[in-house]
Order: C-alpha cells, then sequence, then structure tokens
C-alpha cells in the first residue's frame, strides 16, 4: 500500500515503464501467495494428494508468470470510445445522466452525475427555485 500512495504522489510521465513493472510484481507476488495458500490449504485439508496439488500450484504459478496483460487498452483508444460513445447518445437524444425531468436542462447538460455538482446560473425569478 505503501507503493501506491507514494506513486500517486510522485508518479511522473516518464517512469510510467518503471511503476508499470512495479505494479505487475506486487500482482505477481499476490498471485504466487495465493497460489501457495490454496495449495497449504487443500495439504492440510487432506482433500487432494500432494502431486495434484503441486500440479494445481505450479499450474497457477505458471499461469501468473506468464500473463501477457493482452487486454491492456491505451487512454488514447478508451477515450475515443467514450467521446464516440458520447457523441452517439447525443445525437440519438438520450441523456447520460439521470434525467432532471427538464428536456431542456438534459440536452444542456447530459443530466446529471454522481459525484458531480451542477449549478443553474441565471437571472432572478426564472424559477429556480422550483427546482428544489
Amino acid at each position: 500500500m505503501a507503493f501506491i500512495a507514494r506513486a500517486a504522489n510522485q508518479a511522473l510521465a516518464h517512469n510510467a515503464q518503471w511503476y508499470a513493472a512495479q505494479v505487475r510484481e506486487y500482482w505477481q507476488r499476490r498471485e504466487l501467495h495465493a497460489a501457495l495458500a490454496r495449495g497449504v490449504y487443500r495439504l492440510t485439508q487432506g482433500k487432494a494428494n500432494a502431486a495434484e496439488v503441486a500440479e494445481l500450484v505450479e499450474s497457477q504459478l505458471q499461469a501468473a508468470q506468464h500473463e501477457t496483460g493482452a487486454d491492456v487498452q491505451t487512454l488514447e483508444g478508451m477515450l475515443s470510445d467514450a467521446i464516440g460513445n458520447v457523441r452517439d447518445a447525443k445525437q440519438r437524444g438520450l441523456t447520460l445522466g439521470l434525467s432532471t425531468g427538464l428536456e431542456i436542462l438534459d440536452r444542456e447538460t447530459g443530466g446529471f452525475f454522481p459525484g458531480e455538482l451542477t449549478v443553474l446560473a441565471v437571472r432572478p425569478s426564472i424559477g429556480k427555485s422550483a427546482l428544489a
């Protein structure tokens, strides 16, 4: 956990590969620990013989060691997909967030989203208080 806190506060783009390697290393350690713990559990419970447990642990260790990360996506690709989804929804007239019930407001804001503060700023006596 200390590594994650330090990386979040000090991470720089030119160190991205090093940080990625560190994250992978910690992931592999967790996978190794989990595989060994499962093996110890099976041995102590007497649910499998030693050869079966050794084979199971070995296959899990190899899987963790040779994980390729084939499902890794670039930020550019993810942003492009997200922008395309928003554009498509807007063209079809869909509200992406929680609908306000006011078509014009939904069209302009896309609806309300968790964690966002939406400020309605118009001149006095327009009816802002009626929305509350």
